[in-house]
């Protein structure tokens, strides 16, 4: 039988997860999309920061007491080069009717790239970048194959790696 987590996500600022191109001669840097045109965010996207959060939290006293060691954990949960991910994250669409606008789901923003070294706009360097507005709701999901103890106990973890990202 198998174990599915539906996540909801409410972004709480503007985001800007990139799509690798431009829009047209208006937008330099365009938000990733899917298939309908609306914004989403890769599992790949989702994978990282689940795995930031399981890192954070295996940090804590309590966890660290227990004899939890990080690199197995989280590799049992997310994966490594030498051995594959047991838990399937789905890329994450955005809800209707969600956001800071119901009309709108991103905005243009300009921006220039400063020159670190002498703190000034780089001659050249304006360009505009579309961003995700604050407030959009995203849903995802997590799924394993099996259900046993061990995996619910896994799952567990993730739901709290999950409340452990900011």
């Amino acid at each position: 039988m198998m174990l599915v987590l539906t996540f909801r996500m409410k972004l709480r600022s503007n985001y800007h997860i990139g799509a690798g191109y431009g829009r047209g001669f208006n937008v330099d840097s365009a938000l990733l999309r899917g298939s309908d045109a609306k914004p989403v965010i890769r599992g790949a996207t989702l994978a990282g920061l689940l795995r930031g959060g399981a890192y954070r939290l295996l940090g804590l006293g309590p966890l660290e007491r227990r004899g939890h060691d990080r690199s197995d954990v989280l590799t049992r949960l997310f994966g490594s080069a030498d051995f594959p991910k047991a838990w399937q994250i789905s890329t994450a669409r955005l809800v209707k009717g969600s956001g800071a606008s119901l009309i709108r789901e991103a905005e243009d923003v300009q921006r220039v790239r400063i020159d670190p070294r002498v703190r000034r706009a780089e001659p050249g360097k304006l360009f505009v970048q579309e961003e995700g507005l604050s407030g959009s709701v995203f849903r995802f999901k997590i799924a394993f194959l099996e259900n046993d103890e061990a995996v619910v106990d896994d799952a567990a973890f993730l739901v709290a790696a999950a409340r452990f990202v900011r």
